[in-house]
């Protein structure tokens, strides 16, 4: 249960404090964040990340303040704050050329693309929106690779496509995500 959990994450965090735990506070912190969040309080959420972040970023680590800057990013762009969303993906994607894991760099590449354009989408900047889901879907063999990312990029780029007025790219679009998603799962899924 929700409820139940936040109270025991936090408490999780009050005694990490004591211990002077900082990455664990962090992740304490990472983890009430997310339920936060799937429970629509944006702005607790959005608390709970920047406290976060004064635990994780002396640590110089990569894995969790990557995180914490894509979270942070992704409930600026959901309240609004398209502008401050992006600044935090760009540093989202500067520690993720630190990454030695390959695999793992590209998805987190990818999902910077992907993100970035959603947010100059929702500024009506179509070109550069459209310019970002490209960069993403130019990726090697990424339908084969990262195929939920694939679509989401592609049905990013038609719902882009249509909002600027292009309605044919925008079906063309969208039945590729549908065929892709066929493909891989047999039925559309989503």
């Amino acid at each position: 249960k929700n409820d139940s959990s936040f109270y025991y994450y936090h408490k999780s965090k009050n005694i990490s404090i004591l211990l002077k735990d900082s990455l664990e506070v962090a992740r304490r912190l990472l983890s009430m964040s997310n339920m936060q969040s799937n429970e629509r309080d944006f702005l607790g959420c959005e608390i709970s990340l920047i406290e976060g972040l004064k635990y994780i970023e002396p640590l110089n680590e990569i894995r969790y303040t990557a995180s914490f800057y894509n979270n942070l990013g992704l409930i600026l762009s959901e309240t609004g704050r398209q502008k401050e969303a992006r600044a935090y993906y760009e540093k989202f994607f500067e520690l993720n050329k630190q990454k030695l894991d390959k695999h793992s760099k590209n998805r987190s590449n990818l999902n910077y693309y992907l993100n970035v354009a959603l947010t100059y989408n929702r500024d009506k900047e179509y070109k550069k929106s459209i310019a970002f889901f490209k960069k993403g879907l130019a990726f090697d063999n990424i339908e084969y690779k990262f195929p939920k990312i694939y679509q989401l990029l592609q049905e990013g780029l038609a719902d882009t496509y249509y909002d600027s007025g292009s309605k044919e790219k925008a079906l063309k679009g969208f039945y590729i995500a549908l065929k892709s998603k066929e493909k891989h799962y047999g039925y559309s899924r989503w």
